[in-house]
């Protein structure tokens, strides 16, 4: 299908991309030379003038072979590279030029942004191995190539969103996907390894449908206070259904100081209860492990200190203390006690 511009009679557009808000990121085109100079010329001039600018913005419109309109927006034609070159002669509509004009997100990883772009020819077959290659690129964590699968199906549209999908869908023979990481992906993928979702060396069973079910329930907004309370609950009350679990966590409280240290430790509450509720009582002296192991028999308090850090286990600690009747879990620094 080859698209017409509107105004730009000599001119033909056989793939189109834009992004939600109809910003060209991708335009393919042809047409002689003096056509398509005169096009490119069109976006220095107002729309009074015989150009392409109409208030703040640059914006012409695309007929496909219906005759439906489609918008196409340039708010900043200098971000836009240009390519050209030339068709063979030999054709039924003498010398032609191609042109391409792209904005180079397309091109790159914007690892700032945490997104990154995967083109294809609009044919809806995946190429998982560019989509993985891409979400390597991007992650802040390394992934491992046996994870692929586990983890492009298993956080789907959280992670790859099909251009079909955008506001503005693509025109022509074009097509591809969108990859975003989530501000909380490296905590996603950090706490998988830990429940043995994503193993160091072959697939786990049914990892996918697992990953599914642990992402449904996860907190994927910019960490904050209430966010991460409502996960350590949801953590905590998932630990009291453990028939390993030696007693009940109760409701968890943390306190500033420990949320606080989640931004660089995301794991560190999920590492202090596992230990906690099996009774590994962590750095405590000898007498107060015998005191706590004592405790959970007697209905007592039970404290448990462990490192913020596993890798440098003399420096900062954490207490989780958990009262006698059980009904409260408490996670907070020495200092705030």
């Amino acid at each position: 299908m080859l698209l017409t511009i509107q105004n730009f009679a000599d001119l033909f557009v056989d793939a189109c991309l834009r992004d939600d808000k109809s910003e060209l990121l991708f335009l393919s085109l042809f047409g002689r030379d003096t056509s398509i100079l005169q096009f490119f010329s069109a976006f220095s001039l107002k729309r009074s003038e015989g150009g392409l600018i109409e208030g703040a913005n640059a914006q012409f419109v695309l007929h496909d072979d219906a005759m439906r309109p489609h918008t196409v927006v340039v708010s900043d034609v200098d971000r836009l590279e240009k390519l050209t070159g030339r068709l063979p002669s030999e054709n039924l509509f003498g010398p032609l030029t191609h042109a391409w004009l792209f904005d180079p997100c397309l091109t790159r990883c914007d690892r700032g942004k945490r997104e990154a772009w995967v083109l294809d020819e609009g044919t809806g077959v995946r190429d998982a191995h560019k989509l993985w290659r891409r979400i390597t690129e991007l992650s802040p964590v390394p992934l491992l190539e046996h994870w692929r699968e586990a983890i492009i199906d298993g956080l789907g549209s959280r992670l790859v969103r099909p251009l079909v999908e955008s506001n503005a869908v693509p025109l022509g023979a074009i097509g591809g996907y969108r990859v975003h990481l989530p501000t909380a992906f490296e905590a996603f993928v950090s706490t998988a390894v830990a429940r043995g979702l994503l193993l160091p060396s072959g697939e786990a069973p049914r990892a996918a449908e697992r990953i599914v079910a642990m992402a449904s329930e996860f907190v994927w907004n910019a960490p904050s206070s209430l966010d991460a309370q409502a996960q350590a609950n949801g953590l905590a009350a998932q630990f009291d259904q453990d028939p390993d679990a030696l007693f009940a966590l109760g409701k968890l409280v943390m306190t500033s100081g420990v949320d606080a240290l989640l931004g660089r430790h995301p794991l560190l509450i999920e590492r202090c209860l596992s230990r906690h509720r099996v009774g590994d009582w962590g750095d405590v002296p000898a007498g107060d492990w015998q005191a706590n192991d004592h405790a959970v028999k007697t209905a007592d308090r039970l404290v448990s200190s462990y490192p913020v850090d596993p890798d440098a286990p003399d420096a900062e600690k954490v207490w989780v203390i958990t009262e006698w009747d059980r009904s409260v879990t408490t996670v907070l620094l020495p200092s705030e006690y």
